[in-house]
């Protein structure tokens, strides 16, 4: 990912939990969905750019080391939604840890 592009995205953060720290004003950081579109551009493009700079490793990573033969079939599809998942989950704890944050805060 660019400097260029991480440097602004890094000062609206930045200022979004500020915002959040100031009374009555509604930060939309907190909320799952922003976090989401923030961060799934940045991991779309890390991933598309490992598939690209090298497929067959990248491919080789979705099968452990030493694994048994019939579960090779299925251990593909597995990493591969393990890998889809991802970026939600952690969407998820970030936005609930950050709300948790804010609720903390004001009691």
């Amino acid at each position: 990912v660019k400097l260029t592009l991480l440097i602004p995205m890094m000062m609206t953060i930045m200022m979004m939990n500020w915002m959040s720290i100031t009374p009555y004003i509604f930060s939309p950081s907190p909320h799952g969905l922003f976090v989401f579109m923030i961060a799934m551009p940045m991991w779309m493009a890390t991933e598309m750019k490992r598939t690209k700079s090298n497929f067959s490793k990248r491919l080789s990573e979705f099968l452990p080391t030493n694994t048994p033969y019939f579960l090779i079939p299925m251990m593909i599809p597995v990493e591969m939604i393990s890998l889809i998942i991802r970026p939600m989950t952690l969407t998820l704890r970030l936005a609930i840890n950050i709300t948790a944050g804010s609720l903390i805060t004001t009691l």
